[in-house]
This record gives structure tokens, sequence and C-alpha cells, in this order.
């Protein structure tokens, strides 16, 4: 050793940080975690390799193709992108009221059926499966958007974090709360 200590560098965890959501506010870690958990990406991968004609294999951990793709994939793109427009976090963390979910479907629906009948020929799509496509999708969306009708799913995520910050402050007051709304105060 020649005398001069040099410690050994280590890459040290970051803390957890808060999320920063367009609109200009900041979340915390945990609540951050749980929209992460809440987002519909899985939704919108799901819907694309159904498309492709491709299901889950739980035994080799990837998408096998099963049956013919319904359209091929420069249409899959095209589809993925209109659905995407609806079937995200931003729709599902809204504020939206029936009449606005009204609207959103009734344009995707519109922009889908345009996009099928002119482009099914040259895509490769099967008359029978212009149905399930259309069907698919808005279905979909429309499950996105509901969970964004009247703040539904903020509110419920602000109900766990509210829970979970209960317990994680006091866990024995929680229990405490309980034996006394059970036997009364006694």
């Amino acid at each position: 050793m020649n005398g001069d200590y040099q410690p050994e560098y280590q890459e040290m965890p970051m803390p957890p940080q808060d999320m920063y959501v367009p609109g200009g506010s900041n979340i915390p870690p945990l609540e951050a975690a749980l929209i992460e958990k809440l987002d519909p990406k899985a939704v919108l991968e799901k819907l694309r390799h159904s498309l492709r004609g491709e299901e889950w294999d739980e035994e080799s951990g990837n998408y096998i193709r099963k049956q013919k793709p319904m359209c091929d994939d420069e249409l899959i793109h095209v589809l993925m992108m209109s659905a995407a427009s609806v079937i995200n976090q931003n729709t599902t963390m809204s504020d939206i009221d029936e009449i606005e979910i009204g609207r959103i479907l009734f344009d995707l629906a519109s922009t889908l059926i345009t996009l099928l009948s002119q482009t099914a020929d040259t895509h490769g799509v099967e008359y029978s499966n212009l149905d399930t496509i259309w069907t698919s999708i808005c279905n979909e969306a429309d499950m996105a958007l509901k969970r964004g009708k009247n703040r539904g799913e903020m509110k419920a995520l602000r109900t766990v974090i509210r829970s979970q910050e209960q317990v994680a402050v006091n866990p024995y007051q929680q229990e405490k709360k309980k034996k006394f709304l059970i036997f009364g105060n006694n």
C-alpha cells in the first residue's frame, strides 16, 4: 500500500422521489407507485397482442401466435394510436361526466369506423373481423373512461392512500378506534 487511502466509490440508492404530474403538481412516492400500478398501458398491450392473434403462454412467459392476425402491423399501429388517445392515465385520473364520456366514445368510434372502412382491403382485414376490432377497442376505451367518471379512480386512490397513511402513523390508534366502535367508549 502506498499510504493514500482511496475510499471505494459505491452508488447510493436514490430515495423515492416525488412524481411530477403535468399541470404543475408533485405526487408523493406512495401515491406515485399506486398510480403507476393503475396505468392502463397493460390494457393496450393486451389489445395489441389480441389484434396480432397472440395469447400469453404461462409456460414460456411470452406471447405466442395462436391464430391469424386480424390485420397487418401497420394498421395495428394506427389502431393502437387511436386507442391510446383514450386509454391512458390522463383519462383514468380525470373528472369526466357521462356527456363527455359519450362524446369521446363517439369520436373514437367514428375514427375507427372511418379508418377500418377505408383501409380494410389494403391491410388484410377480413370483413368478419371489422366488428370485432371496433368493439374490442371501443369497449376498452369505455372502461378507461368510466374509471375517470366523476374522479372515481382518483377518489379511490386517495382513500387507499389515506388509510395506509393512518395505519403507518399510528397502528395502535387504529386498533383502539376499532375497539371503541365495537364496544363503545369504555
